[in-house]
Formats: structure tokens, sequence, C-alpha cells
């Protein structure tokens, strides 16, 4: 019988984080290069890079677990 395919979601969470966080400095740096540059292209690829970024980041902002509920009623779930 197979296994079930389990996922682990704090490295997954940590993991979504982090390709948000690359995307975010990779499109600022290619946005530095693309001024010194002058080259319309790369502004095209450092605009979709922080979008991506930003969207990744707004994904990871809506999974991570609320901290809304205190600890002792965490206790009794």
């Amino acid at each position: 019988m197979k296994q079930p395919f389990i996922i682990r979601w704090d490295a997954a969470l940590d993991a979504l984080r982090s390709a948000g966080w690359a995307l975010l400095i990779a499109g600022a740096v290619l946005g530095f290069l693309a001024d010194s540059a002058d080259s319309d292209a790369m502004h095209t690829w450092a605009k979709g890079a922080i979008m991506a970024g930003a969207g990744l980041w707004s994904a990871w902002a809506l999974l991570k677990p609320s901290q809304a509920v205190p600890p002792s009623q965490q206790q009794q779930m």
C-alpha cells in the first residue's frame, strides 16, 4: 500500500517565505542594474520579480498559523 504524501507545513512555509524574499531582493537588484544600463526589458523583469515576491509573501502571510488563540485555549484543542 502506498504511503500518504505528508507535507511538513513549517518547512513549506519557511520555503515560501525564503522564495518571496529571494524574489524581492532579485527584483531590487535588477531594478538598480536596469537603471544603470537604461534597459526597459530589465525594468520589466525587475517589476515581475518584485510582484512575484510580493505574491509569495502574501501567500505566506495568509497560510501561516494565527497567533490570536491564547496558549491556555490552544492546550484544550
